[in-house]
């Protein structure tokens, strides 16, 4: 007797591997919750901060403040000096990976197994 085995686009949808589908979302959304303490803020009350004006989808992560890319990039019209939290600085995506990684990666491995992964 014959197997049949399911076409490989139907098993990733149903383990939820696809792009932008619920384990990329989450990978996302992990992402975004560790990189936070690593995106420059500044203690002026009463302003919408760079960590506070963000727009995501499943797989992007935007910063919309006018100055966010000179604060990611740590570059305008010369050096960007003013990182005013400790910790803070240009490239935070890449300060959060290499202090982090391992934390992200943990959450996206227990929510693949939640949904039935290995």
């Amino acid at each position: 007797m014959p197997i049949f085995m399911k076409p490989t686009s139907i098993i990733i949808a149903d383990l939820g591997l696809q792009d932008s589908g619920p384990v990329h979302a989450t990978f996302t959304n992990s992402c975004r919750n560790h990189m936070d303490k690593y995106v420059p803020y500044s203690g002026d009350t009463g302003r919408i901060h760079l960590r506070e004006n963000v727009a995501m989808t499943k797989s992007t992560i935007t910063y919309k403040m006018p100055y966010a890319h000179a604060q990611y990039v740590g570059y305008t019209k010369g050096p960007v000096n003013n990182y005013t939290t400790p910790g803070t600085g240009p490239y935070w995506d890449k300060l959060m990976w290499s202090a982090e990684k391992n934390e992200v990666i943990e959450e996206v491995r227990n929510y693949f197994k939640r949904r039935g992964g290995r």
